[in-house]
């Protein structure tokens, strides 16, 4: 079997995957040197963040300017105002979808370059890291459409059953403190960012020609392990906050320099730069660093363990998604069994 397309995955035991696992370490600093192995992916999506918020940008100017000229004295700009609003509006479900679109091909190709390294330390001879993640998502989900869909179902099982966990509430065991409460909560919600990246990864290290059936596992050995992969998800979603705040204040001095520059009402309008600055940063860069954190804590706990079986029917009770995902499974199963009879 070419060791690209190697399946790892044993659906029918009690331990359902054997992929290595080579890169033990964990921590920030553990992350980061793995993530700098894959600096032409990070080059690669801090680009394609750029070159889209450059194109907005041109494409609101240009419209603007029209509608700046072609506004009317005695209209006070009510034309120019309706024209702005159609022309911004009319292609931007156009530009939102390929955007999303392109921004998540490359995130999936770089989570399996990072999955590669984590289980079997370097990239097979001969392919760059770009051709071999392209090589990698094609071939295990073969549709684009599988990849959002699985994406929306694990994170809303995550979120579901992160809901049920009672010592999250004993984070901060103080009375009246029902606002901080209400923030840690929210921490926890918002580190489910990680989760489902950290199932593509599950499911592409284990090579299951079914990726809804690896993703469900993965999904139940996250429930066995959640305490410590929660605590790694929490930890990097603070020091990621602290890190785009930094990154923020930084990218306001070329706004700045560029306020100075432009004229008269636009000036004060041109601080907004640092914002997609500050958000190519964090999604090209941080997040992967972030990702890699929890997804050693995951594969780490998760090898040689033994499923939980009154786990998945945990999930199953709590999340109609978990229950979705199941039944994936079986529609996914048809073909080969109508093959075989």
């Amino acid at each position: 079997m070419n060791e690209q397309t190697q399946s790892y995955s044993h659906p029918d035991l009690a331990v359902r995957h054997s992929y290595p696992v080579i890169f033990k370490e964990e921590g920030f600093m553990a992350a980061f040197n793995l993530c700098m192995k894959t600096l032409p992916y990070m080059l690669m999506r801090i680009g394609a963040y750029l070159a889209f918020t450059i194109a907005a940008v041109i494409w609101a100017a240009l419209c603007f300017g029209i509608a700046y000229l072609f506004s009317g004295k005695d209209d006070k700009g009510g034309g120019g105002v309706i024209f702005f609003i159609i022309a911004i509006g009319a292609p931007a479900g156009i530009f939102y979808w390929l955007k999303q679109y392109v921004l998540y091909m490359l995130k999936a190709g770089h989570v399996a370059v990072l999955t590669k390294l984590i289980t079997v330390g370097e990239l097979p001879a001969g392919i760059n890291q770009v051709e071999y993640g392209k090589k990698i998502v094609t071939e295990r989900f073969a549709q684009t459409n599988v990849m959002f869909a699985l994406d929306s179902i694990v994170t809303g099982v995550a979120r579901a059953f992160n809901g049920t966990l009672d010592w999250i509430s004993n984070i901060l065991p103080i009375p009246g403190m029902d606002s901080i409460m209400n923030v840690v909560h929210k921490i926890v919600d918002n580190a489910t960012t990680f989760i489902d990246e950290t199932i593509m990864s599950y499911t592409l290290a284990r090579g299951d020609e079914n990726v809804w059936r690896s993703s469900a596992d993965g999904l139940v050995y996250y429930a066995a392990n959640v305490k410590p992969i929660l605590k790694t998800a929490v930890t990097a979603l603070v020091i990621e906050y602290v890190i785009t705040g930094i990154v923020f204040l930084i990218a306001l001095i070329p706004a700045y320099i560029i306020s100075w520059m432009l004229p008269g009402d636009l000036s004060s309008f041109a601080w907004v730069i640092a914002i997609p600055i500050t958000a190519g940063v964090r999604a090209a860069i941080l997040h992967p660093i972030f990702l890699v954190m929890v997804a050693l804590t995951f594969h780490k706990n998760a090898q040689n363990q033994p499923i939980n079986l009154d786990l998945d029917q945990v999930l199953t009770k709590v999340s109609d998604k978990f229950t979705k995902l199941k039944g994936k499974i079986m529609e996914s199963a048809k073909p080969a069994q109508e093959q075989i009879s």
